[in-house]
């Protein structure tokens, strides 16, 4: 297998794993609200915290164990301008899961698969081929489909321009992945560091906003709660973000936008089957999802858009 076909694997690995932590952490959450009386905004604060933490030291042990170093001056970079644009890009993603409809936030994120193949474009001075342009199509496409938007739910709100800017913020992290002056990075030593420095960035918000970091032990009152933080935090955060931080270079940025669009689709996919299997384990009411038209369709028209992309010339190019 060409190293391009295993980062399409990868990268695509990496969808899978950030679609676990939709069912997982809505499940979680609603156990942790009911735990503690918390509001949702600082409980979703302090589990980015557990997760960056817990990202951090994990793949720094990793690391350490394969390399004996620390990040260079160009890894620690990298890092920083990853985690401010994942970390900010993220904020306000959630910050305006507060003042729109969900469905709007999930499909305007997914912008950044319009504008990488205009900077990519840009920088060639070169117009996309129609095939890329096909590939984008499907792919967002599929997505509005899966968000079930409609055109009523695009007005010029504070919670739509949040999420614009969240899209525009995760175009940078990608791109930033994909630089080529980063090119000989090590990706495990960029990713730990992204974490301890979005774990910085967080620390504060969780310390200073509603009941503070002590009350932190009382979101995970048992074993069902550890287990599942310890899946996100090892599936959804080390895993995913590993695979994309040491695979994406070696596929162009516009193809590894399309292939994130994928995310959706799986996370339609896993909503059917994990609710309530973890409402009854965590003691809490989450129906599964029901099987429609506009799921089949979204993710056919997503896997489309990926599949299509890998026929369009220079994609093999990686870079």
């Amino acid at each position: 297998m060409s190293r391009h076909a295993f980062a399409i694997l990868a990268l695509t690995g990496a969808c899978v794993s950030w679609a676990f932590s939709f069912p997982l952490l809505k499940a979680l959450f609603a156990h942790q609200q009911a735990a503690t009386g918390h509001e949702l905004t600082w409980l979703t604060n302090q589990a980015l915290l557990v997760r960056y933490v817990g990202g951090a030291l994990l793949i720094a042990l990793l690391a350490w164990w394969r390399s004996r170093r620390l990040p260079t001056a160009a890894e620690w970079r990298q890092a920083a301008v990853c985690a401010l644009a994942g970390g900010l890009g993220l904020f306000l993603q959630i910050d305006a899961l507060n003042r729109t409809a969900a469905s709007t936030v999930g499909f305007l994120t997914q912008l950044y698969v319009v504008v990488l193949p205009v900077v990519a474009a840009l920088a060639v001075r070169r117009w996309p081929s129609l095939l890329v342009v096909a590939s984008v199509v499907l792919a967002f496409a599929g997505v509005a489909l899966l968000s079930g938007i409609t055109p009523a739910d695009l007005r010029p709100g504070l919670g739509e321009l949040m999420t614009l800017g969240a899209s525009l913020l995760f175009t940078g992290q990608i791109l930033a992945l994909g630089a080529p002056r980063w090119a000989g990075n090590d990706g495990l030593q960029v990713t730990w560091a992204m974490f301890a420095l979005m774990a910085a960035g967080t620390l504060p918000v969780v310390a200073f906003s509603g009941p503070g970091l002590a009350a932190l032990p009382a979101c995970y009152p048992g074993p069902a709660s550890l287990a599942v933080m310890a899946v996100v935090v090892v599936v959804c955060t080390c895993v995913a973000y590993s695979l994309m931080t040491v695979w994406q270079r070696h596929v162009t940025t516009t193809e590894a936008g399309i292939i994130y669009c994928s995310e959706a689709a799986f996370t339609a996919v896993l909503c059917l089957l994990l609710p309530g299997l973890l409402g009854g384990w965590l003691g809490v009411p989450y129906a599964d999802e029901v099987l429609g038209w506009r799921m089949v369709l979204g993710g056919g028209l997503i896997l489309g858009g990926c599949v299509l992309v890998q026929f369009a010339p220079g994609q093999k190019a990686g870079h």
